[in-house]
């Protein structure tokens, strides 16, 4: 189970309050990944960090995670921990925003910690996507009879240490997106993706 505490709540005893608030909420005793929901500014890394592996030595979360933070902020982040590492980055990740691309993805990879995509359905725009980088996954998916997000899905799980949180509205949608895993697209499909998308 994992969940998040707002910026606003990054001071130390904040933090921690969040947490316990987070628990009792979810009925839980511990949560498995508790992450900083967006960097602020306005309050030390170090103090919300503290707080962090606070909760790790109390037992009540296992790992520390981040959200939407910049490799500097990672870098800051880590650093400000004693003995916990971070696991974590969840950010925007999908065939049409490919940010992550100009170094939080490498970073990640290289120092072990899972990038959880969010929005890797371009916030619902490949379903309803036009023009000629939707030709090039529109041609790919009926090579394949597959849909359009199971395409634009594997591409995104393909990347190293990437895990995906695709929206699901309904069984069919949970149903769609559990099938992505149970095959791989071949590296010319997945290049000619990367570059239709470039």
């Amino acid at each position: 189970m994992a969940s998040k505490v707002s910026p606003r709540h990054f001071s130390y005893n904040d933090v921690l309050e969040a947490a316990k608030s987070s628990l009792k909420r979810l009925g839980l005793k511990q949560m498995d990944l508790y992450q900083l929901h967006w960097p602020n500014p306005r309050i030390p890394l170090s103090e919300t960090m503290r707080a962090m592996e606070k909760l790790v030595g109390d037992g009540i979360i296992s790992h520390i995670g981040v959200s939407n933070f910049s490799v500097e902020q990672m870098k800051e982040a880590q650093e400000s921990l004693s003995h916990e590492k971070i696991v974590s980055n969840q950010v925007e990740f999908s065939l049409i925003d490919r940010s992550v691309e100009a170094g939080i993805l490498q970073y990640c990879q290289k120092e072990g910690l899972t990038v959880i995509a969010y929005s890797p359905l371009g916030q619902g725009k490949i379903p309803r996507g036009r023009g000629s980088s939707f030709k090039v996954l529109d041609e790919i998916a009926e090579k394949l009879g597959k849909s359009r997000n199971q395409i634009a899905l594997n591409w995104v799980l393909q990347h190293d240490s990437v895990v995906a949180i695709p929206k699901a509205a309904d069984t069919d949608h949970v149903k769609e997106n559990a099938e992505v895993a149970e095959w791989k697209l071949g590296s010319e499909d997945f290049q000619r993706l990367a570059k239709g998308f470039s």
